[in-house]
């Protein structure tokens, strides 16, 4: 998926996260963002997913605005995670499976085992590497387009780290982009 940003702006009270944003990622390009705390880099992530508007400027995906169109096609993994602690490793990739039609279950179960996680195991039993490694799972089992991460190795150890940037490198699906 083509990525086209131009002019963004986005101010959160005193604190401007984008000022004046200008991108083009081609189509099939992994694009990682380094920068320091509160410079934009999670506000662009949220900004191409379509969870927030810029302030002003323009985002264009494949050549259209993030709406409901471009969602279908977005894999986001959000830096704080949504999941159900009651729930199984098992559960939450069935609902991933029913609400998502482009989720590859073979492959999600594929990720499960390279990265030691266990069906029947409650994510409030896991630690919270292995629920980084759970998130990782659900997003890139997607056969998604563009697939955003936002800190997908924070506060992990650097083993959960190395096994973590495996999954994403092999994981990810030819043709599509990543940042």
């Amino acid at each position: 998926m083509k990525i086209e940003c131009r002019d963004l702006v986005k101010t959160y009270k005193t604190v401007q996260a984008m000022d004046g944003l200008t991108l083009t990622v081609p189509e099939g390009q992994i694009l990682g963002l380094l920068g320091k705390n509160g410079q934009g880099k999670s506000t662009l992530i949220k900004t191409l997913a379509g969870v927030i508007r810029p302030d002003s400027g323009t985002v264009i995906l494949d050549g259209q605005i993030p709406g409901t169109a471009t969602k279908a096609r977005v894999s986001w993994l959000p830096e704080l995670s949504g999941l159900d602690l009651s729930w199984s490793v098992r559960q939450t990739l069935n609902f991933w499976q029913d609400f998502f039609p482009d989720f590859n279950r073979s492959r999600a179960d594929e990720m499960l085992k390279q990265l030691n996680l266990v069906p029947d195991m409650r994510l409030r039993e896991m630690s919270k590497g292995m629920r980084e490694k759970l998130q990782l799972v659900l997003v890139m089992a997607r056969d998604a387009d563009l697939y955003l991460l936002d800190e997908p190795m924070a506060g992990v150890d650097p083993v959960t780290r190395e096994e973590i940037l495996d999954t994403i490198l092999t994981g990810y699906r030819p043709g599509s982009t990543m940042i």
